[in-house]
């Protein structure tokens, strides 16, 4: 997505722009009247859990397999039972992108921890417990698989095709 800027523009409202975009940061443009100008909706601007249902919408029609154990086992040893959606799957996917678009670069145990929950020990008191790294590592590899994600040395990170999915359906939502 590019942005075009014009020299009028810069001098005019050069005091009002707090930082380019640069590396996957949200562009801020403080004053309201630059709104107008810049007709730009990303996925920070709407509602993970709108944006997390109109992705995981896009992923079934992109066809991302879904692994047999899916619908079988829990999420992890804090949960108590199965996940109760039909499309659990594609939600997960889709907040694994979404993920990976507010923090640059994601891995395993990140997002094991970003899962996970109180653990229920009976009359001894509650603990947090990761969430199970099984589903968290099938998902980026599916993703991976469809350009989506792309390997990098410390995790994956989010690639222009899956910065452009989420942006995208950040601006259908958003009007």
């Amino acid at each position: 997505m590019q942005i075009r800027v014009t020299e009028e523009l810069i001098r005019s409202h050069l005091y009002k722009l707090c930082a380019l975009q640069t590396a996957g940061y949200r562009t801020q443009f403080v004053n309201e009247s630059l709104e107008g100008e810049l007709d730009m909706v990303i996925a920070l601007d709407i509602d993970a859990n709108k944006l997390i249902g109109g992705v995981a919408d896009k992923l079934k029609k992109m066809g991302i397999e879904k692994p047999a154990f899916v619908g079988l086992v829990k999420t992890g040893s804090h949960a108590e039972r199965l996940p109760d959606q039909a499309d659990f799957w594609f939600i997960r996917c889709a907040s694994v992108l979404r993920q990976a678009y507010v923090r640059n670069v994601i891995g395993t145990n990140r997002l094991r921890r970003h899962y996970g929950g109180r653990k229920n020990n009976g009359v001894q008191p509650e603990h947090n417990a990761p969430a199970g790294g099984s589903t968290i590592r099938k998902a980026m590899q599916a993703l991976e698989k469809h350009g989506l994600l792309v390997k990098k040395n410390p995790g994956r990170s989010l690639s222009a095709k899956g910065r452009k999915l989420l942006d995208s359906v950040a601006k259908e939502l958003s009007g």
